[in-house]
């Protein structure tokens, strides 16, 4: 991975004069002015509150400063392609693999080669109440991935002779259906207005059942190569939908990097209790379901002697009722999936004996004597010390993780089983999927893509190096082998269709589901017998509406 010159003082001053970086109402999370427009015919009942969404929707806390002067080095990536049972854990892979498309190794080289021609202006709206910074940064303030940003923009403008302009509206979970119509009247009134569209996963869902994205898989000379590394190797079988690709993610999105899950784990307590080493468990690929439930056994203690049990105990496990679907996913189990002839349907999964194991076991876990349910606090009562594992999105530790008197990492959620290949990622819906208008003429389109390609290749120069730095920058123990577990996660992803489909179209969040049977100890055939004919419903009204999108 190329490492890139920044922060020379002398030619900055420079740069940013010459910037052509245009925002318009990102920064400061304003709004663009309400446009009327007809109503889109809503296929969703009246939306309630999440406190997931609520997570999602956080303001991202104060970073530190970094100043520092970095002279251009060339490192090689040392990103596992193949994370399946970590035997081969320390053998560096190499992540870009030889294209079949017209995009070559650095698809930078487009304008340099002059394959493709934009000169022009590059609209994009985006969501401007996304939880973390991720579209236009006007010049250096000292914030470590903003800066980031503002290099990952200039260079794409560079490289492609474009100048990006920035258009800011919100867009999160509770503004979607403003989001759609916002769209819709610019669809509309043909005006043009923007070229690009990226927003909250759920958003974009909406706004691609109404036909406003372009199919990715059926543009003319499309830039886009997915087996590239900067796009999560299950893109396309995760986010296809019948034969139609209308968005996409990955080192694009920072909201994607931080909203990755995964188990943080107290390596000190860990030490101390004197039990195995976690993070060679995951790179010997032993890191299962029955471990974690292993390592966790009879660690409660009454830390506090109040003779009550409480957060001022030692417990092996705490958990977060909005955050079990992970396990779900991390299970390799899937809800929505496409059949032989590429329709939507609900998957097997859901009704297997796997899943109602799956269900059986957390519940039973989580009611042990050794675990503690604690709901949007996870991270900040493992900031006390007294807690070995816990769940949720990477970001908390950048946001409450700041100054922890003892050594943790953040390791991928754990395997079903030992028969599981790999580790698999789930991924918070509140990451940004990115969309070309479909309104665009043929050859914009083709356009594009370019600028998706390129975008996604700086970011993940720029940007996925510093989104690690600051999630692991406090964790005390700085060995290879204990950073490598951001590229575990990272290389897992996998980005759950029923997650952004089912809550976006009808409202029917199938997390929650399962969530709450966990939680409550209930049956999965209860909740099948209650759910799933309405989900098969919902999910054949969905496959239908697109498949008319595509004929």
């Amino acid at each position: 991975k190329e490492k890139w010159t920044k922060y020379l003082a002398l030619f900055l001053a420079m740069l940013m004069l010459s910037s052509i970086v245009s925002c318009v109402s990102l920064n400061g999370g304003n709004e663009t002015s309400e446009t009327t427009a007809e109503e889109i015919p809503s296929v969703v009942t009246d939306e309630e509150s999440d406190p997931e969404t609520a997570m999602e929707t956080d303001t991202e806390t104060e970073k530190e400063t970094e100043t520092e002067t970095e002279t251009e080095t060339e490192t090689e990536t040392e990103t596992d392609t193949d994370t399946d049972t970590g035997t081969d854990a320390d053998t560096d892979t190499g992540t870009e693999t030889d294209s079949a498309t017209e995009v070559p190794s650095d698809p930078t080289e487009l304008g340099k080669a002059g394959d493709i021609k934009i000169n022009d202006e590059i609209s994009i709206l985006a969501w401007s109440d996304a939880p973390n910074v991720e579209f236009c940064v006007e010049d250096i303030i000292g914030d470590a991935v903003s800066d980031e940003i503002f290099w990952r923009n200039r260079d794409v403008q560079d490289q492609l002779g474009i100048t990006l302009k920035w258009n800011g509206t919100a867009g999160n979970e509770n503004n979607k259906t403003q989001f759609s119509s916002h769209v819709q009247a610019s669809y509309l009134a043909n005006d043009r207005a923007y070229d690009i569209i990226a927003s909250h996963s759920r958003t974009m869902a909406l706004v691609s059942s109404y036909g406003f994205l372009a199919d990715l898989n059926a543009i003319e000379n499309n830039y886009i190569d997915l087996s590239k590394a900067w796009w999560p190797a299950s893109l396309s079988e995760n986010l296809t939908i019948c034969d139609s690709l209308y968005f996409v993610t990955g080192d694009i999105s920072t909201n994607m990097l931080y909203h990755m899950s995964g188990v943080y784990c107290n390596l000190t307590l860990c030490s101390e209790l004197n039990l195995e080493d976690p993070i060679q468990l995951v790179l010997n690929g032993e890191w299962t379901l029955s471990k974690l439930m292993e390592m966790c056994s009879g660690l409660y203690k009454d830390a506090d002697a109040d003779g009550m049990k409480g957060l001022g105990d030692t417990w092996g496990f705490l958990a977060d009722q909005y955050r079990l679907y992970q396990f779900c996913v991390g299970s390799d189990l899937a809800v929505i999936e496409r059949d032989e002839t590429s329709k939507l349907v609900l998957s097997p999964d859901y009704t297997s004996e796997k899943l109602h194991g799956l269900v059986d076991m957390l519940s039973a876990f989580i009611s042990s004597p050794d675990a503690y349910r604690v709901n949007n606090r996870s991270v900040e009562v493992f900031a006390t010390g007294n807690v070995l594992f816990t769940h949720n999105y990477l970001y908390y530790a950048e946001q409450q993780l700041n100054a922890v008197p003892f050594s943790y990492t953040i390791l991928p959620t754990p395997k079903y089983d030992g028969e599981q290949d790999t580790y698999y990622t789930q991924v918070g819906a509140a990451m940004t999927l990115w969309g070309i208008m479909n309104d665009s003429s043929v050859e914009d389109k083709s356009n594009f893509s370019a600028v998706l390609e390129v975008l996604a290749y700086n970011a993940y120069n720029y940007t996925t190096e510093m989104v690690f730095q600051e999630v692991y920058k406090d964790v005390f123990s700085e060995t290879r082998d204990n950073t490598k577990m951001f590229e575990y996660i990272r290389n897992g992803i996998r980005i759950d269709r029923a997650e952004i489909l089912a809550t976006a179209l009808f409202n029917d969040d199938v997390c929650t589901n399962f969530n709450n049977a966990v939680w409550n100890g209930e049956k999965w055939s209860s909740v099948l017998s209650v759910f799933e004919r309405i989900l098969k419903n919902h999910i054949k009204r969905v496959a239908q509406a697109y498949e008319q999108l595509e004929s």
